[in-house]
């Protein structure tokens, strides 16, 4: 997030908001002023009943002040959580899967012990430990006993017996819960045709293959239960005058605390029609906020980021104030209301900073006793001067100035209200003074460290930090006119573009200029390569091949990345060097590449810029003022519409290419970026005059490829 102060009043008068815009920023300033009105008449005062919550003991009867008629909270959800309680987990259908699974399972165990009774070089001993040792079966060592005893036939028939069991009892619905059921019916399903041992055996084996075969389904149970609880409708409870709410000695329950809640009679008491008219004068200032920004500033109304930093921090001071004036002399002369237009001035905007100034300046009106109107002309007339000697913040020392400022008035406002009061008290005169002076310093001071925070926290760069660095002698940018004559010269042109498209489309001007000077930085590294830097003749180029040459050109990108990150410039600075050319390809080297190995030799991605593309309006205005000033610079149009249609051509291309889809700009925006940009190139590239030699031959304009014919020598 960055705060810029570039206006064009000019084109701002011309510009309006959607309607549907409009009423959001009328909305925004009303609920703010609402939110205000409501910090502001919180009553100090202790409630007309004690404080009680949840499990205190009353001192005494509570009785019903009126009948009235709400509904419950804690009966409501009393209700619904019985109504969720009612409906059982929800299962799937069988699972047949599980069947099929269990009665494989039961043959394959059933083959394991058909070998153990027929291995020979067993003795008794080592079968019935191999018997025990199956895993999937839980067996006694009478089972085991048992089943080594049986004859063959015999052993047939319990095998027969295991399968068919285990078949028909997973037909059945065994949930998790049913399994014990599900395992004592088994015996219930076993022919009469086998023998009370083999009965046991049968029982013992297929009670362990039995397994759950339906399973919950949470998400099912948890929709069931979901609507269980929306079928509920709201319960109401009703309380009559004079009925006892809470009897002496009782612990208050959730129901008790409830009703006092609703009753008011745990809440301090007010003036409603002088809150309310309060409440109305507040939301009628926050009326007339918004329609200064809707009429005077449209553009604000668009970035809901500064726009919603008025609501805010009038919320954050009107808390201050409720802290510190009510019950005090001094505190109330100390409150830094004039930090609160300030702060609006350097972060938001200068001009809506002035009415901004009336919403701390009437604070003394809800919060202070006495000296009321003095102390809104003090926080009036202090706001109002913070705010116009912060209208242009250059330097560190705006905010000392505007701080000074402030003290300077705060003081002729407590000598004026002094004299006009006939006031002898000289103790008091100077207390006063003192805290008029303090409150100079604290506003000064609070504006300061809010103006760095906003930018740290929401990791952009302010305006401030935007001049300094744009400055020529930064580090990094004095490098690169040094080192990158060229590069420099073509990046003040980028810059130039930028500035005045981002102005006339609502865009940050500053960003977009600064941002400008940083993009090619990364140059500086092998200024050489670069075609604004070569001498006449001189290109390193023709000893590389176009593969080699595409990456040096491409690397300058994360290069110049790294560099900026080495100065720690901010991150807003570093999305123009690493977006201004997105996703694009290196055209002039691919072609010869193509051109010399064919379109099938070659990888087109060792062509291509690695990104991102741009993401915001300020990075995406550079990438085409970076384009559109190259091409123009190298092909030289003749005349005004050759170089519309260069400029049309590019733009065109980036918007096609899927380069701008990331960015915010609409295509509206873009049509005015090309107007800017003809009208700035045809200023800096226009066609110069002929200017006759002295053998009465003019001089000739240089050819469409930037060269001159011999002979000519070109205009400076």
């Amino acid at each position: 997030m960055a705060f810029s102060l570039t206006r064009d009043p000019h084109t701002l008068a011309q510009r309006e908001l959607p309607g549907r815009e409009q009423a959001l920023v009328i909305g925004l300033f009303l609920l703010g002023a609402l939110l205000i009105g409501a910090v502001l008449l919180v009553d100090p005062r202790p409630a007309v009943t004690p404080s009680l919550a949840v499990g205190d003991i009353s001192p005494r009867d509570i009785i019903c002040p009126r009948s009235l008629t709400y509904v419950s909270a804690v009966l409501t959800e009393r209700a619904r959580q019985a109504a969720e309680a009612q409906v059982g987990t929800v299962y799937d259908a069988p699972d047949l899967s599980v069947g099929r699974r269990q009665v494989n399972m039961a043959r394959q165990l059933l083959d394991r012990m058909r070998s153990i009774r027929s291995d020979e070089h067993m003795d008794a001993s080592k079968k019935a430990e191999a018997m025990g040792a199956l895993e999937e079966l839980s067996l006694s060592e009478a089972t085991v006993g048992l089943i080594l005893s049986f004859s063959e036939d015999q052993w047939l028939a319990i095998e027969h017996e295991v399968v068919r069991v285990v078949d028909q009892a997973m037909r059945m619905v065994i949930r998790e819960v049913d399994l014990p059921e599900a395992r004592r019916r088994v015996p219930t399903l076993l022919s009469f045709d086998l023998s009370d041992e083999q009965v046991q055996v049968v029982v013992d084996i297929a009670s362990d293959l039995v397994q759950p075969n339906t399973f919950a389904n949470e998400a099912r149970t948890l929709e069931a239960r979901a609507k269980a609880r929306e079928q509920v409708q709201p319960v109401s409870i009703s309380w009559e005058a004079g009925q006892v709410v809470v009897r002496a000695g009782d612990r208050i329950t959730e129901l008790q605390a409830e009703a006092l809640q609703q009753l008011g009679l745990l809440e301090p008491r007010h003036e409603w029609p002088r809150d309310t008219a309060r409440v109305v004068a507040l939301m009628l200032l926050g009326v007339l906020l918004a329609q200064y920004v809707l009429v005077r500033e449209p553009e604000l109304g668009e970035n809901w980021r500064r726009l919603a930093l008025v609501p805010g921090l009038g919320l954050i001071f009107a808390g201050v104030a409720r802290a510190t004036m009510p019950g005090h002399v001094l505190l109330p002369y100390v409150f830094p209301a004039a930090a609160l237009p300030m702060l609006v001035a350097a972060l938001a905007s200068p001009g809506l900073a002035v009415p901004v100034a009336l919403l701390p300046a009437v604070f003394p009106i809800y919060l202070a006793q006495g000296a009321q109107l003095e102390l809104c002309a003090y926080g009036l007339l202090g706001g109002m001067v913070g705010a116009l000697a912060l209208s242009q913040v250059h330097r560190l020392t705006s905010f000392l100035r505007a701080g000074i400022a402030v003290a300077l008035v705060n003081l002729t406002v407590v000598l004026c209200g002094s004299a006009a009061s006939g006031t002898r008290d000289t103790p008091g005169m100077i207390s006063l003074a003192a805290a008029a002076l303090l409150n100079g310093g604290a506003c000064g001071a609070i504006t300061f460290f809010g103006y760095m925070a906003a930018s740290s926290v929401s990791g952009g760069v302010t305006s401030l930090q935007l001049l300094e660095l744009g400055r020529p002698t930064q580090p990094l940018l004095r490098e690169l006119l040094l080192k990158a004559p060229g590069t420099y010269h073509h990046s003040v042109i980028v810059a130039n573009m930028a500035e005045q498209a981002a102005e006339r489309i609502g865009a940050n001007a500053l960003l977009a200029r600064v941002g400008s000077y940083y993009h090619d930085v990364g140059k500086v590294q092998r200024p050489y390569f670069f075609s604004e830097n070569q001498v006449e003749g001189a290109n390193v180029h023709d000893r590389l091949d176009p593969v080699t040459s595409a990456r040096v050109i491409i690397s300058h990108v994360a290069e110049g990345v790294a560099l900026a990150k080495r100065e720690r410039l901010p991150a807003s600075l570093v999305a123009f060097i690493a977006e201004h050319h997105g996703r694009t390809r290196q055209n002039s080297f691919y072609d010869e590449a193509v051109r010399l190995y064919g379109a099938e030799g070659v990888d087109e991605s060792l062509f291509r810029y690695p990104g991102p593309r741009p993401r915001s309006k300020e990075t995406a205005i550079v990438m085409l003022a970076d384009a559109c000033e190259a091409a123009v610079r190298s092909c030289r149009p003749a005349t005004t519409a050759e170089l519309a249609a260069l400029v049309g051509r590019l733009v065109n291309e980036r918007l096609l290419s899927g380069e701008l889809d990331e960015s915010p700009l609409t295509l509206q925006d873009v049509a005015v970026i090309k107007d800017v940009f003809v009208n700035v190139l045809q200023g800096v590239f226009h066609p110069r005059v002929p200017y006759p030699e002295s053998n009465g031959e003019a001089l000739r304009e240089p050819a469409g490829n930037g060269q001159f014919p011999s002979g000519s020598v070109r205009q400076a």
